[in-house]
């Protein structure tokens, strides 16, 4: 709760220390319930805040189930019925002291405290605690995915070396006998001769006379 809202609290000043002190246990989050054997009188409800000094919660009117609180921000937060008190919502802050008592001689006299303590998360039957095993849980995933991730870079890097090294070397052939044989073909050209030259015909031309 708000320090300063503590302090806007009315203090209650109780001049007898309460001998008897019944513990009450509960968890975070859920509601408790105070229950004092006061049944025939105005049941007062305080809380200690430090030693000797108590701050005053509210009333209960006896013999009806009213009740009235010394600010809306307690109602919200605590709930007087008859002779019971419930605390809302527990957390962490609400571990502490709390009385009920009656008036006596114009002044406030508790007559009975409780000590609201905080149980600790309860394990599984297993004797596992169920947070832990959430928590081992999600790093064992975290692991294997972390694994996966890994493999398929390693796997994705040796691809790409490989084929670097393919593409520089050329292919390659895996048979020794036909690279130490040169392979050829001979080739057998046409007989080709060139064409004999026209033949020329030469006449004796007589003249006359001759």
């Amino acid at each position: 709760m708000d320090l300063l809202l503590l302090l806007m609290m009315p203090l209650v000043l109780v001049g007898s220390e309460v001998q008897n002190v019944t513990e009450v246990r509960g968890k975070l989050g859920q509601d408790v319930s105070l229950n004092c054997s006061i049944m025939d009188a105005d049941v007062f409800w305080s809380m200690e805040i430090h030693h000797h000094f108590r701050f005053s919660i509210g009333r209960s009117f006896f013999p009806t189930d009213k009740a009235s609180y010394n600010s809306t921000e307690l109602k919200t937060k605590y709930l007087i019925n008859g002779t019971r008190l419930e605390i809302k919502n527990m957390s962490s802050e609400d571990g502490r002291l709390y009385y009920c008592g009656r008036t006596i001689h114009n002044s406030i006299s508790a007559e009975e405290s409780f000590l609201l303590l905080l149980l600790p998360d309860s394990p599984d039957s297993s004797g596992i605690n169920l947070g832990d095993v959430v928590t081992y849980s999600s790093l064992a995933l975290n692991l294997v995915l972390v694994l996966v991730v890994l493999g398929l870079i390693v796997s994705l890097k040796r691809k790409i070396n490989k084929f670097q090294e393919n593409k520089c070397s050329g292919p390659i052939d895996e048979n020794p006998e036909r690279l130490e044989t040169v392979q050829y073909e001979e080739i057998q050209l046409p007989d080709f001769r060139p064409p004999p030259p026209p033949e020329c015909v030469y006449y004796k031309v007589q003249l006359p006379g001759s």
